[in-house]
C-alpha cells in the first residue's frame, strides 16, 4: 500500500508544474496586469501635469445675430469719418460670421510645477507598489506550495502509519480468533485505522484549498507541489514598503505646499485672432475685417475659502501620511527582528525534529514488538505510533515554517524570487 502511494505521488511530482514555472506564470496573471494598468494610470495622470504647463492653441469659429447692428471690431473716429466721405459701408452688421485662433499659456503658476513633482513622487510610490505586490503575490505561491509539500509528506507519514497498524491488526486478528487477545483491542485498532482515514480526508480537502489558491495566483492547473530550493543569500537593503510609505508621505507633503501656492499670484499670457464677416447696416456691402489682442494677465487671489478649507485638509493628510511612515517603520523593524531571530529557531526545530522521527522510529520497532509479545499494553503501543507521527509533522511543518520566514523576510524587500527560489 505504501509503494502504491509513494509511486503515485511521485508520477504527481514528475508530471506538476515547476516553482519557476508559477512564478513566471504569476506575472502573466490577471492580477498582475491590474497593477501594471494601475502604475500605467499614475503615469497617464503625470503626464497631466506637466501637459498643464504647456501652451493651449486652439481654432474658433461662430455665426451670430444680433438683435440691433453690432460692431466686427472697434472703430476709430478717423476711419468713421474716412467711410462717411466716401459714402462705404460701416463694419456694423446683424449677422456676424467670425473665425480665428486662440492661444493661452501659463507664464508662472507656481502650483503647476509643484503639481508635476507630485505626479512624479506618486509613480515612484506606485512602482514600488506594484513591485511590492509582485513579490508578496510570489511569496504567497511559495508560501501555497510549501503547504502543498507539508500535507503531501503528512499523507505519507499517514500512509507508513496505516501500513504499521496494518502489521499490527493482522496479528492481532489471529489472536483473537484463538481467544489469545480480547476483541476490544482489535476494535481499538480499526478505530486507529479510521482516524488515519479521517485526518486523510481532511488532508485532501486542504490539497483541494492550496490547489485553488495556486490556480488563482498562476493561472494554471497544480496537481503536486514543486521542488524547491532556497538559493539567495541574506535579504538587505531598504524595505520596499517603507520606501513607498515615504514617497507616499512626500506626495502628501508636496500636495499641501501645491495647495498653499494655489494663493500665489498667477502670470499668463494670452493672445486672440480673428477675421470676421457682415453686411454693414447701412448699405448692405460685404464687409469684413481682421482683429487681434496679445497680452499678459495676472490674478492675485484676495479672499477664496473652499482654497483655505483644501489646505487645511492637505496639511491633516500629510499629517496623516508622516505618522504612517514613522508606525511602518516601526512595524518593518520589529518584524524583520522577529523573523531573523525565529529563523535561527525553526532551522534548529528542524534539526531536533529529524532527530525526533528516527529515535521514534527506533522506539516503535521496540514497542511494537513488546506490545506483540504482551510485554507492553495497547495504549502505551499506540502513544509510540502517535509520537513517531506527531515528530513527522513537527519536522515537515518546520520546513513549511522556514519557507514561510523566508518570503516574509524577502517580501518585505519586495525580492523578485525568481531569483533566489529554484
Amino acid at each position: 500500500m505504501r509503494i502504491i502511494a509513494l509511486f503515485l505521488l511521485f508520477l504527481g511530482a514528475s508530471f506538476g508544474a515547476t516553482i519557476t514555472q508559477m512564478l513566471e506564470n504569476a506575472s502573466q496573471a490577471p492580477l498582475e496586469k491590474i497593477d501594471e494598468l494601475a502604475l500605467k494610470g499614475e503615469k497617464a495622470k503625470e503626464g497631466l501635469s506637466y501637459a498643464a504647463l504647456y501652451p493651449k492653441l486652439s481654432l474658433v469659429g461662430s455665426i451670430d445675430h444680433y438683435n440691433s447692428p453690432t460692431n466686427l471690431r472697434p472703430l476709430s473716429p478717423t476711419e468713421s469719418a474716412d467711410i462717411a466721405k466716401s459714402n462705404g459701408g460701416y463694419p456694423f452688421s446683424r449677422d456676424i460670421a467670425s473665425y480665428g485662433a486662440v492661444l493661452s499659456m501659463p507664464i508662472f503658476v507656481k502650483s503647476l510645477y509643484t503639481n508635476a513633482e507630485l505626479s512624479n513622487k506618486l509613480v515612484s510610490a506606485n512602482e514600488d507598489k506594484k513591485r511590492l505586490s509582485t513579490s508578496l503575490r510570489q511569496a504567497a505561491i511559495i508560501g501555497a506550495n510549501a503547504k502543498y509539500e507539508y500535507i503531501n509528506d503528512l499523507l505519507l507519514a499517514l500512509e507508513a502509519k496505516k501500513a504499521s497498524l496494518q502489521e499490527v491488526q493482522k496479528t492481532i486478528e489471529i489472536k483473537v480468533k484463538n481467544g489469545r487477545a480480547a476483541e476490544i483491542e482489535l476494535t481499538k485498532i480499526n478505530e486507529q485505522l479510521n482516524q488515519v482515514e479521517i485526518k486523510k480526508s481532511e488532508l485532501n480537502n486542504s490539497k483541494l484549498e492550496i490547489e485553488s489558491l495556486l490556480k488563482t495566483l498562476t493561472g494554471i492547473e497544480i496537481d503536486a507541489p514543486a521542488k524547491m530550493s532556497f538559493v539567495g543569500g541574506a535579504f538587505d537593503g531598504e524595505a520596499l514598503a517603507l520606501s513607498q510609505k515615504s514617497k507616499e508621505s512626500e506626495a502628501a507633503a508636496l500636495a499641501q505646499k501645491s495647495a498653499k501656492e494655489s494663493l500665489w499670484p498667477t502670470i499668463s499670457l494670452n493672445a486672440k485672432y480673428f477675421k470676421n464677416y457682415g453686411k454693414a447696416y447701412n448699405n448692405d456691402e460685404s464687409v469684413e475685417r481682421d482683429y487681434g489682442s496679445v497680452g499678459v494677465q495676472v490674478v492675485l487671489p484676495l479672499f477664496d475659502k473652499e482654497r483655505y478649507s483644501q489646505i487645511e485638509l492637505k496639511s491633516v493628510e500629510a499629517q496623516k501620511a508622516a505618522a504612517a511612515l514613522a508606525q511602518t517603520k516601526i512595524e518593518i523593524e520589529s518584524k524583520l527582528k522577529a523573523l531573523s531571530a525565529q529563523y535561527e529557531n525553526l532551522k534548529e526545530s528542524k534539526k531536533l525534529a529529524k532527530a525526533s522521527i528516527t529515535n521514534y522510529e527506533e522506539m516503535l520497532k521496540v514497542a511494537k514488538t513488546a506490545y506483540l509479545n504482551e510485554r507492553m499494553t495497547q495504549e502505551e503501543y499506540l502513544r509510540y505510533e502517535e509520537a513517531l507521527l506527531s515528530s513527522k509533522a513537527a519536522y515537515y511543518g518546520s520546513e513549511a515554517d522556514i519557507w514561510a520566514n523566508i518570503t516574509q523576510r524577502g517580501a518585505i524587500y519586495g525580492v523578485d524570487f525568481k531569483g533566489v527560489v529554484k
